[in-house]
């Protein structure tokens, strides 16, 4: 119930996305934290600790309003092809590299030049690289009129990043590559389509599975010939290599972390483990108060306490049996970000992302390998032959389309779900029939387009360059043209986010007014993946309901 209670109030803090919430959120969870250990005398100095990181947490994140920067001294703790991003003591900034500057990650620079607000152009339902921008505390842009590096870093991150990748030919594999090596997604590739058609490998990969795998795997391996404490200290230190390749993902630091605090508490209790890694993540987030909209925060957590709290209904004999419940529970807690990521679920894709992880864990292992120096001939061709197989793999169509959940939704929904653990761990049947009949009630009536059947709209839809109107009378859709851009998926980044946001799934009529590529281009992939009664061209004119 302690446990429940501290979830409940870190998923509201969570939704909200309210400063005053949030804040509320943690003092709360600090506060029963606090007072579930009190018989542990010892774990006591890191709550005070953790109250004490509080003030100044509050002070550094101030967003200050000068205009102008003169020798501002930072570390960059990101480096892209056309910009990187630097942090100061109290805050951080990006920064744009017109002049591809010789900077590497984790140098020291010095900057002359003047700020300005966050604001990139995007289109509607698309990728909002502003809101990215915030969510990981940058409001600001440096625009730079001059920089100096004050110290290089040690190591040359990018150079022995260009060697690694370099050994590959082919790109569409090189790509693929980097994303597990190094995160980095190559919008557009073969191996961001996949992956994006795969829903679950892109969530597996922010839950640390892939990083776990293999920290956990090699202290297994190690354990044959030494101690299980000494096996996981050499693990930790042979994979420390990729872990500074990769310090400005969360996910790592998260799983090292972690690794560290279990094995120095590893003579602890389940219950004790439990509050320490609670506690561990409180730091986290008060240290860096934008991982509360970091997936590779917040999901983890979720599992974890989750299947604390279902021992009971996870419990059976059979072990098959328990790791479907297991990952029963995994999935549900999947579910709403599958569709706030995907605008849905596609049980199909879904399915044969999971079947083929152990494939993608093995790809990933051998990608390491290639990583500290060791070539595999054979590993660029099987990397393509799997792409080019999953990229004919195709059952979109049987995608079932959903919008986004909102934050009082999806606070109702994993309180559904933990209600459900609930009368589960003491098998009280007839409320676990009871609660999932309401679920799907609530579902229902969260997905029915109910408001449509009552009012009416034209809506102008931001495609870029070019045209797409959506005139709806009641349940009745038009769409006049339907954008395009030769090399972007108009249909499925922007049309159907958009349709699917306002709750239509189907269109009854799309007008082409003429053929020019930006009023007709996307009008392909939409009749692919979206229900379409009918397409009139620019010389019938028909009428429709006014």
């Amino acid at each position: 119930m302690l446990c429940l209670i501290i979830l409940l109030s870190f998923i509201v803090g969570l939704l909200l996305l309210d400063k005053n919430s949030i804040y509320i959120s943690i003092s709360l969870i600090i506060i029963i934290v606090f007072l579930s250990l009190k018989r542990y005398r010892k774990l006591k100095f890191l709550l005070i600790i953790t109250f004490s990181f509080v003030g100044g947490f509050l002070k550094a994140n101030i967003n200050f309003k000068e205009s102008n920067c003169n020798n501002l001294i930072a570390l960059v703790t990101k480096r892209k092809e056309n910009y990187f991003i630097v942090q100061t003591l109290k805050e951080k900034f990006y920064c744009f590299d017109n002049k591809k500057e010789d900077v590497n990650l984790f140098d020291i620079v010095e900057i002359n030049g003047n700020f300005s607000n966050i604001d990139f152009a995007k289109y509607e339902g698309n990728f909002d690289f502003n809101e990215y921008l915030h969510k990981q505390g940058i409001n600001r842009i440096i625009n730079i009129k001059e920089i100096r590096i004050k110290r290089k870093s040690l190591i040359q991150f990018e150079n022995y990043k260009e060697k690694v990748l370099n050994k590959i030919q082919d790109e569409d594999t090189k790509y693929f590559i980097s994303s597990l090596l190094f995160g980095e997604v190559e919008y557009g590739s073969k191996s961001y389509t996949i992956s994006k058609k795969l829903m679950i490998i892109n969530l597996f990969s922010i839950s640390g599975v892939f990083i776990n795998f293999l920290l956990y795997g090699i202290s297994k391996l190690l354990t044959y010939f030494m101690t299980d404490k000494k096996a996981k200290i050499l693990s930790f230190i042979l994979l420390l290599p990729l872990f500074l390749f990769n310090f400005y993902r969360f996910i790592f630091i998260r799983t090292f972390i972690f690794f560290i605090v279990g094995i120095i508490f590893s003579n602890k209790n389940k219950e004790e483990k439990l509050s320490i890694k609670i506690i561990t993540y409180l730091i986290f987030l008060i240290l860096f108060k934008t991982l509360i909209y970091n997936a590779s925060f917040y999901l983890p957590l979720l599992i974890m306490i989750t299947h604390y709290l279902s021992t009971q209904f996870i419990y059976s004999e059979s072990k098959f049996i328990k790791t479907c419940k297991r990952k029963l529970i995994f999935y549900l807690i999947l579910i709403p970000l599958l569709i706030n990521s995907y605008n849905g679920i596609n049980i199909i894709n879904l399915l044969f992302g999971i079947a083929l992880l152990p494939w993608f864990k093995l790809l990933f292992l051998c990608s390491v390998i290639m990583f500290y120096g060791v070539s595999f001939k054979c590993l660029e061709y099987v990397i393509k032959l799997t792409l080019n197989i999953l990229n004919k793999f195709d059952f979109d169509y049987l995608t079932v389309h959903i919008p986004s959940i909102n934050s009082f939704y999806l606070i109702l929904y994993y309180l559904f779900l933990f209600i459900f653990i609930y009368f589960s761990e003491i098998n009280y049947k007839k409320m676990i029939k009871i609660t999932i009949l309401e679920f799907i009630c609530l579902t229902v009536l969260y997905v029915a387009p109910i408001e449509n059947s009552f009012t009416c709209e034209v809506s102008f839809i931001n495609v870029g360059q070019g045209d797409a109107t959506l005139i709806r009378y009641k349940n009745e859709y038009n769409l006049v043209d339907t954008g395009g851009i030769k090399n972007y998926d108009i249909a499925n980044n922007v049309l159907i986010p958009y349709l699917v946001k306002k709750r239509i799934y189907k269109i009854d009529n799309i007008f082409i007014t003429h053929y020019d590529y930006d009023h007709y281009g996307a009008l392909d992939n939409l009749k692919k993946n979206f229900k379409i009664k009918k397409i009139i061209d620019y010389p019938v004119n028909p009428k429709i309901k006014t």
